[in-house]
C-alpha cells in the first residue's frame, strides 16, 4: 500500500495522473468528473451487486481497498472477474510499476469480494495459492468458461432459429485465435 501511495503521490507531482485526465477526456470527449459522479456509488442500496469485470487495477484515482470495504459496510454484495494473478505469482515477469498498482487492488479484491469469478480451473488454484500465501480467507470462486465447443452456427434471430453459419472453413478443422500479444506468460 505504502509502495503504491508513493507512485501516486510521484506521478501526481509529475503531471501524469492530470494528464491521464486530459488524453481521457479527450479520447472520450466528456468530462472524466461528469462520468464519475454518474457512477453514483455511494448511493447503491444495501443488497445491490458491485461486480468488477474489466482491469481495474489500472485505475489510480480510486483506493481499490478503501472502495470495497466502505460497499460491504453498508451491505453491497461485491464481486470481480480476475483474469489472473501473475503479476503477483510472476512479477518478474512485469515491470516493477505494474506490480505496484497491480498487487493493492487483487488482494483487495481477494479480501472484500464475496464471489470472484474466473475464466479457467488454473485461475482458481491461483486465487487458492495466493490465499494461502497471504493469508487471506478465500471467497466463493467460479469457473466461467469464455469459450465454448465451436458450434456449427452463429448467432440466434428473434425466431430462436440460426442466423448466420460459420464460415465452413472455420467449421472444417483446427484453428487458432490469438487475441492480445504473444507472450510465454499467456501460455502461448
Amino acid at each position: 500500500a505504502h509502495s503504491t501511495a508513493r507512485l501516486r503521490s510521484v506521478m501526481t507531482r509529475l503531471g501524469v495522473i492530470s494528464a491521464i485526465r486530459n488524453l481521457r477526456e479527450l479520447v472520450f470527449g466528456r468530462s472524466r468528473r461528469a462520468t464519475e459522479d454518474s457512477l453514483v456509488l455511494d448511493k447503491l442500496a444495501s443488497g445491490a451487486v458491485f461486480l468488477e469485470l474489466d482491469a481495474v487495477w489500472n485505475e489510480l484515482q480510486v483506493d481499490r481497498e478503501a472502495l470495497l470495504v466502505e460497499l460491504r459496510a453498508r451491505g453491497v454484495h461485491t464481486a470481480a472477474f480476475i483474469h489472473d494473478l501473475l503479476p503477483l505469482q510472476q512479477p518478474e515477469w512485469f515491470a516493477e510499476h505494474l506490480t505496484e498498482i497491480f498487487d493493492p487492488v487483487a488482494l483487495a479484491q481477494l479480501r472484500h469480494s464475496e464471489l470472484l469469478l474466473c475464466a479457467s480451473e488454473f485461475t482458481r488454484g491461483a486465487i487458492a495459492e495466493v490465499c494461502v500465501a497471504e493469508g487471506i480467507a478465500p471467497p466463493c470462486v467460479v469457473v466461467v468458461p469464455l469459450g465454448a465447443e465451436s458450434p456449427s452456427t452463429v448467432g440466434v434471430g428473434s425466431s430462436g432459429k440460426p442466423s448466420a453459419a460459420v464460415p465452413q472453413a472455420l467449421d472444417a478443422g483446427r484453428y487458432l485465435l490469438t487475441v492480445g500479444t504473444m507472450e510465454p506468460r499467456k501460455n502461448q
